[in-house]
């Protein structure tokens, strides 16, 4: 797989789109968010305006800006831009040993499901904006079920560390 992608500059709008829009839909828009962000209202409407040529929003205020208002498509329009994907990890607390070997077997049956589902919309031959749809929503199932797994057997490993004496 290359590592290194043809930079798109015509999709650096969508970052910028995405960052524009998630600070308007908030709640209380553009200005409650510049408030708790600690800026003027109308300095952040300015870094927002795509039209804006050389004040921009820094990449520190649009983590900001997902983490205030908790919308991930700044992030997702990154990812996007550069061939990657945003996934959510989950917060697991503490899920039994049960809950782990359930978790796996959600993992192998949304796997089975998707490629049972792909095989029947690709009967035809062809994969229309109806079948892709469905299947991106099919494997974002399974890419959350991997990230569940992978956060539960990450904080077995530093449970056991912590009853081990070792702290790392």
């Amino acid at each position: 797989m290359n590592r290194f992608l043809v930079f798109d500059p015509n999709k650096l709008f969508s970052v910028e789109d995405a960052a524009y829009h998630v600070a308007h839909d908030s709640k209380g828009g553009v200005g409650a968010l510049a408030v708790r962000m600690g800026k003027s209202a109308s300095t952040l409407q300015n870094k927002l305006n795509p039209s804006q040529e050389y004040h921009k929003v820094t990449l520190k205020e649009a983590a900001m800006i997902t983490s205030l208002t908790g919308d991930h498509r700044i992030v997702d329009a990154m990812a996007s831009l550069i061939g990657r994907v945003s996934v959510p990890v989950p917060q697991l607390g503490d899920l039994s040993d049960g809950a782990l070997l359930d978790l796996v077997g959600n993992l192998l049956s949304k796997q089975g499901q998707m490629f049972n589902e792909f095989t029947r919309r690709y009967a035809d031959g062809d994969i229309d904006d109806e079948d892709f749809n469905a299947l991106d929503v099919a494997s974002d199932r399974i890419i959350q079920c991997v990230m569940e797994w992978k956060k539960r057997v990450e904080h077995i490993h530093h449970a056991g560390k912590s009853v081990n004496g070792v702290h790392g």
